[in-house]
């Protein structure tokens, strides 16, 4: 019979119930002895302990407080840095803006102007901050305090040092674009210009303007100081301490005495009190004791004070400890002593209840911690085939299930990493195709200028211009020539005008048309395929239909293509129709055909570039497969929208709506 392995709860239980009861016997015996032991030594050392321990908690406050002030002041010039650098940052924000906004609607100056006047009120730092600009001139383009001097050259202007401030931070904008300059200026209400300030600039590229920001170091050390002086005087000690902080002048800064000059005072026993605390500040810190005088609701008393300096902003900081209150302290702890003792046979006998309570919390809180373990690791699993979930191994509660969780966020962190590859292989194909598009879309000029040639020529051989050719063979020759460069220049238009989009180089020019006069240039050339076809075409527009902005040529081809489509794969006696309306700030042109129709599962790939053989159910008609991508890709650049509805054998709708803009 194989053994049966004991449960982990069955397990505590046996054992932590075995050392229970050995270890009350053993512990109940020694501890009687003890405690007797003890009352005997405590009594005689109870007193200097508690001291000392008073002391020490005093000596740990204080030396807190001064390890915290030790911090704020070293974090001056950094704090200095990272807020003016956030103010020029939301300063920059705040031209891109204007400047994206208004910049294609008003000229420079006047863009220049609005971003002038909306940097000028700005105000921060306790109302010390503001905004300053000069052009990469070295011309003041915003002066907040000096108005005045905007328009003017900034260039031969020196610091308090004699410090060449603006070519200084010009040269920084030539080579990094952004950076601090540290420097001396002068300060407002503040006679002289020897005032330590750093400042912080960034250029503006549209306007090649430079704006920046500065602060004095003092104003900010200041500030600093006053922030500190507020958390320490929120620290307490015990029931009734506190933090006190000082000037080594005397002046208090906070404690009972804040705003006073306690220099001179002394308490009954003669002790200069401040001076007393301040020379031991200065010799590195120290214990203190004096008679505390009545000050408000503080009563006078004997006192110990631990106090320490800072000598860069010659301040003391000190806590203190009424030695009455240690004293009653002490002669309450005697009386616990004694209580203890003569109860401690009734804690024997309640001591193995509680131990044998506390056995089955412990079992239960160790079952509870493992089934949260588990619990994480089943958490951890569901997520892990969907997503990128980690599991904390800080939070297990045993060593085995905190290794097993490093195991399996190494296997997340691999599985992170293949996905990381995948991605770069992806950016880097989308990086190849925009190369390809942006070479496509230079090419322009190199492709159209031949076949334009090739065209021509091949249509003055066709029409015999220049006298007859001879052989009829060589006129049915330059047909095919010119049906053929046509053709191929036709192509090459679709390809190149896809790639110019793709590659950002195709810009709108909008303007107000009229959607009448843009349906009629359409026309002729629809007309012509159709009635060559023997399809029927038919306009729907309403009587009047508001003005559109849009690009007069990107609108045409949208419309064009689409209509081309739609004849091409129009069965002869079929009809097509070019529907537009005009509602709620949208135009809507609607065309639908009575052609072949494309399945449902087969729409989405119409607007693919190049889909025509395996993708496309036209695949039989000739063409590059772009003319409806080009369609989508114009649309979108209008901000538009274009849609495909469809059955096989039922026809074809073709929708596009676009904003009507301020016509």
């Amino acid at each position: 019979m194989a053994f049966k392995k004991p449960s982990v709860s069955t397990a505590l239980t046996v054992r932590i119930s075995l050392s229970a009861v050995i270890v009350t016997v053993v512990f109940g015996t020694l501890w009687i002895y003890s405690e007797y032991d003890s009352f005997n030594r405590e009594t005689k050392s109870v007193t200097t302990a508690y001291i000392n321990e008073q002391k020490l908690i005093l000596k740990n406050v204080v030396e807190e407080a001064a390890s915290y002030v030790r911090f704020k002041r070293s974090r001056t010039d950094e704090e200095v840095r990272n807020t003016i650098k956030a103010r020029v940052e939301e300063a920059h924000s705040i031209a891109s803006h204007l400047y994206a906004k208004f910049g294609d609607r008003v000229g420079k100056a006047e863009i220049g102007n609005r971003i002038r006047e909306a940097l000028r009120p700005i105000r921060f730092n306790n109302d010390r901050g503001y905004f300053f600009a000069f052009d990469l001139s070295g011309t003041a383009q915003l002066f907040t305090v000096r108005p005045e001097m905007e328009g003017k050259s900034m260039l031969k202007v020196r610091g308090g040092r004699g410090e060449a401030v603006v070519p200084d931070e010009l040269e920084i904008i030539r080579r990094a674009g952004e950076g601090f300059y540290k420097y001396f200026w002068s300060r407002p209400g503040m006679t002289g210009k020897d005032f330590e300030k750093v400042a912080f600039i960034k250029l503006f590229k549209p306007l090649g303007w430079v704006i920046g920001t500065g602060e004095y170091l003092v104003d900010m050390e200041k500030d600093i100081q006053a922030e500190v002086l507020d958390r320490i005087g929120k620290i307490s000690v015990g029931k009734s301490g506190y933090v006190f902080t000082g000037q080594w002048n005397g002046l208090s800064l906070t404690g009972p005495a804040k705003g006073r000059n306690m220099f001179d005072v002394t308490d009954i026993n003669g002790v200069k009190i401040v001076q007393e605390l301040i020379r031991t500040a200065k010799n590195g810190g120290g214990f203190v004791e004096y008679v505390i005088p009545k000050f408000g609701t503080k009563r006078s008393a004997p006192k110990v004070s631990y106090v320490t300096g800072i000598p860069e902003w010659e301040w003391y900081i000190g806590a203190g400890s009424f030695i009455d209150e240690i004293e009653k302290t002490i002669a309450e702890r005697r009386r616990g002593m004694q209580k203890r003792v003569s109860a401690y046979l009734v804690q024997v006998g309640a001591i193995l209840a509680a131990l044998l309570a506390i056995l089955f919390f412990t079992i239960r809180q160790s079952v509870r911690k493992m089934n949260a373990n588990y619990g994480e690791f089943s958490r951890f699993f569901d997520q892990a085939a969907s997503g990128t979930a980690m599991i904390e191994p800080e939070r297990m509660d045993f060593r085995e299930f905190e290794n097993l969780a490093h195991s399996a966020n190494r296997m997340t962190e691999a599985r992170r990493s293949a996905e990381a590859e995948t991605q770069s292989a992806k950016v880097a194909a989308e990086k190849a195709n925009l190369a390809k598009s942006d070479f496509l879309a230079t090419m322009s000029h190199e492709l159209r200028t031949p076949l334009n040639a090739i065209s021509g020529f091949s249509e003055m051989l066709t029409g015999e211009f220049f006298g007859t050719l001879g052989s009829p063979k060589y006129k049915e020759y330059a047909d095919d020539i010119h049906a053929s460069s046509e053709h191929l220049l036709n192509l090459v238009n679709d390809i190149l005008d896809l790639s110019a989009i793709e590659a950002g180089k195709q810009y709108l020019a909008k303007e107000s048309l009229i959607v009448d006069d843009v349906i009629k240039d359409c026309s002729p050339m629809i007309d012509a395929a159709a009635k060559h076809k023997g399809i029927t075409y038919a306009i729907d527009l309403p009587e009047r239909i508001q003005p559109i902005q849009a690009d007069r040529r990107a609108l045409k081809q949208i419309l064009l293509n689409i209509l081309s489509n739609a004849v091409k794969f129009t069965p002869k006696g079929g009809r097509i129709t070019l529907k537009a309306t005009a509602s709620n700030g949208h135009h809507v042109f609607e065309i639908s055909d009575t052609g072949e129709g494309v399945p449902a599962d087969k729409l989405p790939s119409l607007t693919d570039p190049f889909a025509r053989a395996e993708t496309n159910p036209h695949k039989s008609q000739e063409g590059t497969g772009l003319g409806l991508a080009i369609v989508k890709s114009l649309v979108e650049l209008h901000d538009g929208e274009l849609d495909l509805n469809s059955k096989l054998g039922e026809g074809m709708i073709v929708t596009v709506t676009l904003p009507s803009g301020e016509a």
